[in-house]
């Protein structure tokens, strides 16, 4: 029961956060709740270093007798944020934002029609590398919010703003950091690849508002970087279950024990994702006008 706890908040606290902090119109509460949200989601880090270390660095909960199948609303949310982005890419005249959702959004419709993906329960394994990662984007989170808090008043101040854009800016970087917590201890390929695009997204929209243009060149770039990605990673999911007919992580892990069958997974699905993984990582200046 403390696992699935700690499990829920690492996972909703953040956004819960970000919807409190956007309805609060009032700046210094605002700034309170977000101050607060650092301290909670902190002590909540350390104590899923404590639950790990009492269950011998490894523990996994699956969501049983669910009242809807989380698959289905996951798959659906892939869906609309490809539809998505692929309405920027028309809205803001970027044929590359266009094609490259369109290029992921074939492979996954062909997926779902032609596969019938075998739906597993929705399993989460929180380990030391999957608390270390969030304790990372927490901490890079929780300076983000500090410098900003009195970046945005003087920047919003000399625009001579009368609607302050801070309550958007927090309920993207807490969301941010929700589909980052989510992304690193789900064991379905599919999720995570949902979770990849959200935080995408979210990246774009922090850019977005730090440069107060949808058409910054830097967010563009981000943009190009992240979409990139997305095409390897989805030609990698598809690859894999049509290889192994699972989307489990934990079930391609047992699979490829004996390691003979490695032999014909690695260099196309791993390849994909490993230049997804260096594409998102790719570190790039922003440039200022």
């Amino acid at each position: 029961m403390a696992g699935i706890l700690l499990l829920t908040g690492s996972v909703l606290l953040p956004i819960t956060f970000g919807v409190i902090c956007y309805m609060i119109k009032k700046g210094r509460i605002r700034d309170f709740v977000a101050a607060l949200f650092g301290i909670v989601v902190l002590a909540l880090n350390i104590a899923l270093f404590d639950r790990l270390f009492r269950a011998g660095g490894v523990f996994s909960i699956a969501i049983k007798d669910s009242p809807f199948d989380f698959n289905w609303v996951v798959e659906l949310l892939s869906v609309f944020i490809l539809i998505y982005f692929i309405y920027l890419g028309i809205r803001l005249k970027r044929n590359f934002m266009f094609i490259l959702s369109i290029v992921q959004l074939i492979p996954f419709a062909l997926l779902e029609i032609f596969y019938s993906v075998k739906k597993q329960q929705p399993v989460f394994i929180v380990d030391y590398q999957a608390v270390t990662v969030n304790s990372a984007i927490l901490v890079v989170g929780l300076i983000t919010t500090v410098f900003t808090i009195r970046y945005m008043r003087g920047y919003e101040r000399n625009l001579g703003l009368k609607r302050s854009a801070q309550p958007s800016y927090y309920l993207v970087l807490f969301t941010s950091i929700s589909a980052v917590n989510t992304l690193t201890i789900t064991d379905n390929m599919l999720w995570m690849y949902f979770f990849w695009m959200a935080s995408a997204l979210c990246a774009f929209y922090l850019v977005s508002f730090i440069k107060d243009s949808m058409v910054d060149p830097g967010a563009l770039q981000l943009m190009i970087f992240n979409l990139s990605g997305g095409v390897l990673y989805i030609l990698a999911v598809c690859a894999v279950y049509i290889m192994k007919k699972t989307l489990s992580i934990g079930e391609i892990v047992l699979q490829l024990k004996p390691y003979g069958s490695i032999v014909g997974l690695f260099p196309l699905c791993m390849t994909l994702v490993s230049f997804a993984g260096v594409i998102r990582s790719v570190v790039f200046r922003l440039k200022e006008d």
